[in-house]
């Protein structure tokens, strides 16, 4: 949860954005062509990682942030039984740098994560350390 001090899409991303420089070899800010919806690429490795930003159609108070690899698997790849390689690593340390941008501002009230796939979605835990990792690989 959000409080007034962070009134718009664009400061939430600059707050984000700010904190990941320095982390990362390299940041991208763009908008998703036709939605307008705010990102980040983050190059962790040789991979590059999205982090979108959109406001809770609930709460206007409440902003979501979807986060994952910036390229998926070709479906070739897939049924030819090439296995893309485990991006676990970088997904966490994203994470935890995103959430140590978030609990240090003021502005923030509440953080709370959720992991979902294709199984659906975890309960809602407080750090990204307690997302089931693990059982989602």
């Amino acid at each position: 949860m959000l409080s007034d001090a962070i009134a718009s899409d664009d400061e939430l991303r600059q707050l984000v954005t700010r904190h990941l420089q320095g982390k990362f070899p390299a940041i991208r800010l763009g908008k998703i062509p036709l939605l307008g919806v705010p990102t980040i690429r983050a190059q962790a490795g040789q991979r590059w990682f999205s982090v979108l930003l959109k406001r809770s159609k609930y709460d206007r108070n409440e902003w979501i942030l979807l986060f994952g690899p910036s390229e998926m698997p070709k479906l070739w790849d897939l049924i030819r039984g090439n296995r893309p390689a485990d991006i676990t690593p970088w997904l966490i340390q994203i994470c935890r740098e995103i959430h140590e941008s978030l609990i240090g501002n003021s502005g923030i009230a509440d953080v709370r994560w959720y992991f979902e796939d294709s199984r659906g979605q975890s309960k809602a835990v407080a750090t990204p350390e307690e997302l089931p990792w693990r059982h989602r690989t």
